[in-house]
């Protein structure tokens, strides 16, 4: 499910883990876009809320960031059984 728009600075966003193969145990982590900060391969930088950890994603990763509108309708998808781990 990609981003429907580019990445604002400062913007919340939420990323889906499952702790289990049958996806039924998700845990979602809430992070701050920080904008360009990363190198050409992984431009992209991010920090987590709960621990100010800061992480990247490449240009092909990057759909792995939810906005609140994604998240919402992912979780539609995990309710109905149509959401697969990435």
């Amino acid at each position: 499910m990609p981003l429907r728009s580019k990445p604002k600075i400062g913007g919340l966003y939420f990323l889906i883990t499952f702790t289990d193969d049958n996806y039924a145990r998700p845990m979602i982590r809430s992070c701050e876009y920080k904008g360009k900060g990363g190198d050409q391969e992984f431009p992209h930088l991010f920090r987590f809320l709960d621990s100010d950890d800061e992480f990247v994603f490449s240009d092909d990763k990057l759909e792995l960031a939810l906005d609140l509108d994604e998240l919402i309708e992912a979780l539609k998808d995990l309710r109905d059984g149509k959401l697969k781990a990435s």
